[in-house]
């Protein structure tokens, strides 16, 4: 038989909290009002998302020549 008396509620908690900071200079219409998306942050432009994205694992340059298994 299982009790409640084994189980303790540990909630983790990850990331960091900051306060929403709403964007009421929407630019598109269907945005207007739904505080979700109003608290992101704005749309980056297409040159700004490249920079932003790219995330490159380290690697060892001799592992690009080793034989497949």
């Amino acid at each position: 038989m299982v009790t409640n008396e084994q189980y303790i509620l540990n909630p983790v908690l990850k990331g960091k909290v900051v306060s929403a900071q709403y964007n009421h200079d929407q630019v598109i219409k269907t945005y207007i009002g739904n505080p979700l998306i109003e608290s992101l942050p704005p749309i980056l432009e297409e040159d700004e998302l490249l920079n932003a994205i790219p995330c490159y694992p380290n690697y060892d340059q001799s592992q690009r020549s080793l034989e497949e298994s």
